[in-house]
C-alpha cells in the first residue's frame, strides 16, 4: 500500500512537472505598442504600405459615436497611431478585414447592427487613401449576416464571404456575394447543409474560380468538421469537401502555394474541452495531403498562416497552453510538409489574441492583435518578431 501510494505521488509530481515545463515562457516579456482609449479596442487586420507604415483595421469602444464603432488606423513604423477614423452609427458595427487597392483607397468588410434590414447585416465600406469613407452598403435579409473576408474580383469588382441565416435552409450558411465596383450585386451564393455553416477566408484562383474555407456542423453526427469550398465566377458550387468531424475540426484561415492549398484552424476534443492548433495540405480536388496538430493540453488555435520567402510557412494564433498567461499570442514555423521548424508564445499575465501577421522585406514578422496584459483595457497591440521568431 505504501509502495502504491509512493508511485502516485511520484505520477502526479511528474504531471504537475509536464504542465509546468509547457507553461514555462519562451514569451517576450518586453511589452508591446499598443493602442486604444479607455475601454476594448482590437484590430483585426494589417497592411504594409510601401513606406513602411502600417494600415490596420477592426473596432473600437472607445471612440466613435455607436456602442461599437468600425476602426481604421494608420501606424507609423514603430506602431504608433498617426492617423485614426471610425465609422458605423450608434450601435455595433465591426471591420473583420480590409483590402488596399491599387490606387491607395480601401475597402472593408465586417457586420452592422446600426444599419441594414435585419438583426445583423455584412457590412462594406470603401475610403479614399486618405480614410474618408466614400461608400457604406450593407448586405443581408431579416436574420443575421456576417462579412469575414473581403477580395478584389477577377473582373474589377469585389466578393465577400461570410454567413447568412436569411436566405437558406439551416440557421446559418455559407454565404458568397460578388459586387461590382458600385457594389451592386453581381451574384449571391448560398451553401450549406441542414445545420450551421461558416465561411472564414476566401482567395481568388488563376481561372476564375473562388476558394473558401470554414467549418460546418452539417454533418450525421452534428460535430463540427472543416469544410473548404470552390466555386465559380458565376457563384456555381464545383467542388466542397469536409475534414474531421469526429471531434470538432475547424478551418479559419487559407492559402494557395503552388499547386497546394494551405489551411489552419483548431482541433477539438469530444467536449470542446480542450483543442489543438490544426494545420492541413489539400490537393486542387480537395484531397487531403497531411495533417498536422500543434499544442499542448489546452485550447491552442490558428487564425492565419502566411507563405514566407524562404518558401515554409507561419501560422498565427493563440494558446493556453504555454506562455505567461491566460492566453498568448502562438507563432509556429513549419515546412511545407509540415514540420515544425519553431514555435513562439508573446504575451503578459493576461490575454493576448492574434489578428493577423505579416512579413516584412527583411524577414521579420509584424503581428497585430489585442491585449489585456498591458494599458487600459483591452488595447491593440504591435510588435515584430526576428525571422526566428524572437520578439524585439
Amino acid at each position: 500500500m505504501k509502495k502504491s501510494l509512493i508511485y502516485l505521488l511520484a505520477a502526479l509530481i511528474a504531471a504537475a512537472a509536464a504542465v509546468l515545463v509547457l507553461r514555462k515562457p519562451d514569451a517576450g516579456l518586453i511589452p508591446p505598442k499598443t493602442m486604444g482609449g479607455l475601454r476594448y479596442d482590437s484590430a483585426r487586420d494589417i497592411i504594409r504600405l510601401k513606406n513602411g507604415s502600417y494600415v490596420i483595421a477592426g473596432m473600437t469602444t472607445s471612440y466613435g459615436i455607436g456602442h461599437v464603432d468600425a476602426l481604421w488606423a494608420l501606424l507609423d513604423r514603430s506602431g504608433s497611431i498617426k492617423k485614426k477614423e471610425t465609422y458605423g452609427g450608434k450601435k455595433d458595427d465591426r471591420i473583420m478585414d480590409i483590402t488596399r487597392l491599387n490606387d491607395g483607397s480601401y475597402v472593408m468588410t465586417g457586420f452592422t447592427t446600426s444599419y441594414g434590414q435585419g438583426d445583423k447585416d455584412i457590412l462594406l465600406i470603401k475610403t479614399n487613401k486618405k480614410s474618408r469613407q466614400l461608400f457604406l452598403k450593407t448586405y443581408g435579409g431579416a436574420g443575421i449576416e456576417e462579412g469575414e473576408c473581403v477580395i478584389r474580383s477577377n473582373d474589377g469588382g469585389y466578393v465577400i464571404c461570410g454567413t447568412a441565416s436569411s436566405f437558406g435552409m439551416s440557421n446559418q450558411d455559407f454565404y458568397i456575394i460578388s459586387v461590382d465596383n458600385k457594389f451592386n450585386i453581381r451574384w449571391s451564393g448560398v451553401y450549406g447543409g441542414e445545420y450551421n455553416d461558416f465561411l472564414k477566408k476566401i482567395i481568388p484562383e488563376e481561372n476564375g474560380h473562388y476558394t473558401a474555407c470554414g467549418y460546418t456542423n452539417s454533418t450525421p453526427d452534428r460535430r463540427f468538421a472543416a469544410a473548404i469550398i470552390s466555386v465559380d465566377s458565376s457563384g456555381n458550387c464545383v467542388w466542397s469537401r469536409t475534414y474531421g468531424g469526429k471531434v470538432a475540426d475547424m478551418f479559419m484561415d487559407i492559402i494557395k502555394s503552388g499547386n497546394k492549398y494551405y489551411a489552419v484552424g483548431e482541433s477539438g476534443s469530444k467536449n470542446d474541452a480542450v483543442s489543438d492548433v490544426m494545420a492541413a495540405a489539400i490537393d486542387e480536388k480537395g484531397a487531403l495531403i497531411w495533417k498536422r496538430i500543434f499544442g499542448g493540453p489546452r485550447i491552442d488555435r490558428a487564425n492565419r498562416i502566411i507563405r514566407l520567402s524562404d518558401g515554409n510557412l507561419l501560422i498565427g494564433g493563440i494558446t493556453e497552453s504555454m506562455g505567461n498567461g491566460s492566453s498568448d499570442v502562438y507563432l509556429i514555423k513549419i515546412t511545407p510538409e509540415g514540420e515544425k521548424i519553431w514555435e513562439r508564445t508573446y504575451g503578459g499575465r493576461a490575454d493576448e489574441y492574434t489578428g493577423n501577421i505579416l512579413e516584412e522585406p527583411d524577414s521579420s514578422i509584424a503581428v497585430i492583435g489585442w491585449t489585456a496584459s498591458y494599458g487600459k483595457d483591452y488595447e491593440i497591440m504591435f510588435f515584430r518578431a526576428n525571422s526566428n521568431g524572437r520578439f524585439y
